[in-house]
């Protein structure tokens, strides 16, 4: 399906988290792989995707500037990013105003496919929002005040990854609808 038959898709690639999971001097979308960065080996895959026709970059405020000289090709927008994820989903949404598709991309995910890319936006054009995700294989406890109430069947549960896809206009009216005190843990979680 080209452009022209779907309209236009944007991605936005959130890479501004704070990155407290692997702390250090050099944010995490920053630190090399190989010969390249993280954030730029996950916009390699976005940048030769046909799918995909523009990008906004979502990162922290004092990287903007370097990486704005840096980026090119179907990157449009180099935006800093908010305190919380919803905020920086929702500052790379505005920076792709004419899309009628969004993919949403952690900038940290730097193995993604364009084969996956592909399928979720498809799978988002058929039902309006779809998310990439991997069965749950680990063992699951509810656990109360360190005691372990239960085995929880993992059966049927997936792990929720990224991309995710969206109609732009239902992902933009979730985030101008949904309560600021909704903190839902991805973006399928406010549709």
């Amino acid at each position: 399906m080209n452009a022209g038959d779907r309209g236009l898709t944007g991605a936005v690639i959130v890479a501004a988290g704070s990155g407290t999971r692997l702390p250090g001097p050099v944010p995490k979308p920053l630190l090399r792989l190989g010969p390249t960065t993280i954030l730029e080996r996950t916009l390699q895959v976005f940048e030769h995707c046909p799918a995909v026709d523009r990008i906004a970059v979502v990162v922290g405020a004092d990287h903007v500037t370097s990486l704005s000289g840096r980026l090119a090709g179907k990157v449009v927008a180099v935006v800093p990013g908010a305190p919380d994820r919803r905020g920086s989903v929702a500052a790379g949404i505005d920076a792709l105003p004419e899309a009628k598709w969004l993919v949403v991309h952690d900038g940290v995910r730097p193995f993604v496919t364009q084969v996956l890319i592909e399928h979720v936006l498809e799978a988002a054009m058929r039902w309006g929002a779809a998310t990439a995700g991997i069965p749950v294989v680990d063992t699951l406890k509810e656990v109360d005040q360190n005691l372990v109430l239960r085995t929880v069947d993992r059966a049927g549960l997936f792990a929720v990854q990224t991309p995710q896809a969206f109609a732009a206009g239902l992902l933009r009216e979730a985030h101008l609808r949904a309560p600021l005190t909704v903190r839902a843990t991805d973006h399928n979680g406010l549709i």
